[in-house]
């Protein structure tokens, strides 16, 4: 977890921002969060994370756009995000990225989402939560598995998009790591059920 530069975070301002490009063969909509302190400064932890989100889905959709032949094709890439319903002293933000290329049938959706412990002022990610002996994945996956017997999780599946809840984990998972398209993209696990393996 890294490490916020600021001592006095009581709460946070989120600012939406946006901005829209349009090009020949593709469009780029993106809405982002503005993170601003309780002296509505700007942090700058919450800066670096929210623009790494945004760089990322932008190359990886103009690396894509590279590889399309047809160049009369039009793509475009929608970042959107929302506030977790998270709890206590944590504050979650999820992003969802639809994307669109020539040929496909239907919009790709993925999720990233940020978690900060306003509290510790650090960063969390899903193995924070856990005890050190705990495999988080491999847990979680296990237990989703043994909850939706027509949805099963391959075992390498990746999970890193998630929610803190009052009484649960929210798990959001990607269209692609599913095996049918009719499988939720969400799964809470009661924090019941965790308290064994949690911290």
């Amino acid at each position: 977890m890294k490490k916020a530069e600021y001592n006095n975070i009581v709460d946070f301002n989120v600012v939406k921002k946006s901005f829209n490009k349009n090009y020949k063969n593709y469009q780029l909509n993106i809405t982002y969060p503005e993170i601003r302190t309780s002296q509505n400064e700007t942090h700058y932890d919450w800066s670096m994370q929210v623009q790494d989100v945004m760089v990322s889905a932008i190359s990886e959709f103009q690396k894509n756009i590279n590889k399309i032949s047809d160049k009369n094709s039009f793509s475009y890439l929608n970042l959107d995000y929302s506030i977790c319903n998270s709890y206590g002293n944590v504050m979650g933000i999820r992003f969802m990225k639809r994307v669109y290329y020539p040929g496909m049938s239907k919009v790709t959706e993925l999720y990233r989402t940020i978690n900060y412990n306003v509290e510790t002022q650090e960063f969390i990610q899903l193995q924070d939560l856990f005890s050190e002996d705990v495999n988080a994945r491999e847990l979680l996956i296990d237990i989703i598995n043994s909850k939706y017997s027509n949805c099963k999780l391959n075992k390498n599946t990746k999970l890193g998009s998630f929610c803190i809840e009052q009484n649960n984990l929210l798990i959001i998972l990607d269209e692609y790591t599913l095996p049918d398209e009719f499988c939720a993209t969400e799964v809470k696990i009661y924090w019941e059920e965790l308290r064994p393996y949690l911290k």
